[in-house]
């Protein structure tokens, strides 16, 4: 029982948000191989031969690029086509049509809404024609991440953030498989996060699901290390001030961000996977010790490079 509720409009916002939680952290779970989570040997190894390695340039291309003046016309003529019939969702479109700007990116973003399932489904199936669909939107989200960009100045402390969903118990088996290889993981959605631990926990259904389940709950536990080389990172920024849901102090990376596994673990008074992501590598070198590179310098440098910090 999560709780005896008397008033209904209460009880209203209570299972709205419960709705969002789960649509946002189950229905958009990162997949491991070719979706939202890809790995440096897809991504970035020229020796593999996969359409994957296209789509961060793509999209890099598509952030950079103007869009089309009739872009969000067309985008609204193919979704109220791809909605008929349903009238609750035609209503939201007309709604966007009327209220949508380039400064309210973040705000519709954060909603639960076709706008945030649409994006992400693009994204997470690697679906070319609906991201060129989404293109006026997807310039814009990263526009206002820029302008609040947290890395203007460079970090002098650690920065630690969360993000809590679902995944499936095979996706953490091949993290698992990872764990000790410091694999770089590409994000190829853009990626919400909190400063909150307990709003992380929540996102994840922390203590609902058993260890042998087939879903799991999954905290992502990030730590962004001071660096020198800031302007190598994606951008990155708060967007409490932005969102339709400021309670959450979500903080946003942008698409294509790069970080590092630095290991997992699964708490048994939490039940809850703890994934430690990072924006340094650590490398084993010859004499032994383990050195940190920047792992965003790492990544430029490494299709002309074949040894690093050698």
């Amino acid at each position: 029982v999560a709780g005896l509720y008397t008033n209904l409009d209460k009880l209203r916002g209570i299972l709205s948000n419960d709705v969002r939680t789960f649509t946002r952290n189950y229905d958009i779970s990162p997949q491991i191989i070719e979706r939202n989570l890809q790995f440096h040997e897809l991504t970035f190894n020229s020796d593999k031969k996969s359409s994957s390695r296209a789509i961060p340039y793509l999209i890099d291309v598509l952030r950079k690029r103007i869009p089309n003046e009739n872009g969000r016309e067309i985008f609204l003529e193919k979704t109220r086509r791809y909605y008929t019939g349903n009238s609750s969702i035609l209503e939201m479109i007309a709604e966007f049509e009327r209220t949508y700007n380039s400064e309210n990116a973040v705000w519709w973003y954060t909603r639960d809404t076709f706008l945030y399932r649409l994006l992400n489904k693009a994204l997470r199936a690697q679906n070319i024609d609906m991201m060129t669909s989404l293109h006026f939107f997807i310039v814009d989200l990263n526009n206002q991440i820029s302008l609040n960009y947290k890395g203007k100045n460079p970090r002098t402390h650690i920065e630690q953030y969360y993000r809590g969903q679902i995944m499936t118990l095979e996706e953490i088996h091949t993290l698992q498989k990872l764990g000790s290889l410091y694999g770089p993981v590409m994000l190829n959605s853009f990626f919400s996060t909190t400063i909150n631990y307990q709003t992380a926990l929540i996102f994840a259904g922390s203590g609902f699901y058993e260890k042998d389940d087939e879903l799991q709950s999954v905290v992502f536990s990030i730590q962004l290390l001071p660096s020198t080389f800031n302007s190598m990172e994606k951008e990155y920024a708060d967007v409490t001030h932005l969102s339709s849901c400021p309670s959450e102090q979500e903080t946003l990376f942008t698409i294509n961000s790069l970080l590092y596994l630095d290991g997992l673990e699964y708490n048994e008074n939490e039940k809850t996977w703890f994934i430690n992501l990072t924006n340094w590598i650590r490398l084993n070198i010859q004499s032994g010790y383990f050195y940190h590179i920047d792992a965003l310098q790492w990544a430029q440098n490494l299709e002309t490079s074949k040894s690093i910090g050698m």
